[in-house]
């Protein structure tokens, strides 16, 4: 298994507990990723060029209404030479994983290098966007979580980026032997 899958299978379980805690339905979780098409989307709308979005859940999921702290989660395509448009939100804060490819984050005033394996903290009201000047697409996981009005969060004082190429792998005992294929 690929390390992208390992973390993108961890989202996604940490999505279903957090749901499940929440007590939405679970039955629509049940869903297949190439079955999900690109829809138009905020981070696809004008401004951008040669991107796309497929929403697994959350906004421009037909089943949004399932859930009540995730904004959204879906996977965003910027093909060679594309962008996406800058956008920020005043009640959403976004994670970002890099699972193929190489670009360029726009962050605030501030352009950061990014490739596979990197995540990205996007905290509440800073502007951000991604740019691909490379020669092949960038796939990225978008996850969103919604802050509850009342509640403020600031903004971190500079980007938070980290590699999860940089973190050596740890086995708990509590967990068992690993799986017979590398990750």
């Amino acid at each position: 298994m690929r390390k992208h899958e390992s973390v993108a299978r961890l989202a996604a379980v940490s999505l279903a507990f957090s749901i499940c805690v929440f007590a939405a339905d679970p039955g629509f979780l049940r869903r297949q990723a190439q079955d999900v098409a690109p829809k138009p989307d905020d981070l696809t709308a004008a401004g951008s060029q040669a991107a796309s979005y497929k929403p697994f859940f959350g906004m421009g999921d037909a089943d949004a209404d399932q859930l009540k702290s995730v904004a959204r989660y879906g996977e965003l395509t910027v093909a060679p030479g594309g962008t996406t448009p800058v956008v920020s939100y005043p009640a959403e804060e976004q994670m970002y994983f890099v699972e193929e490819g190489s670009g360029t984050l726009l962050y605030g005033d501030d352009k950061a290098a990014i490739k596979a394996n990197d995540f990205m903290y996007l905290p509440v009201g800073v502007k951000h966007g991604i740019a691909n000047s490379s020669a092949a697409p960038i796939k990225v996981i978008v996850m969103g979580y919604k802050i509850p009005a009342g509640i403020e969060v600031k903004p971190t004082p500079k980007l938070m980026l980290a590699s999860a190429g940089d973190v050596q792998r740890q086995v708990l005992a509590s967990m068992g032997p690993p799986p017979s294929s590398s990750c």
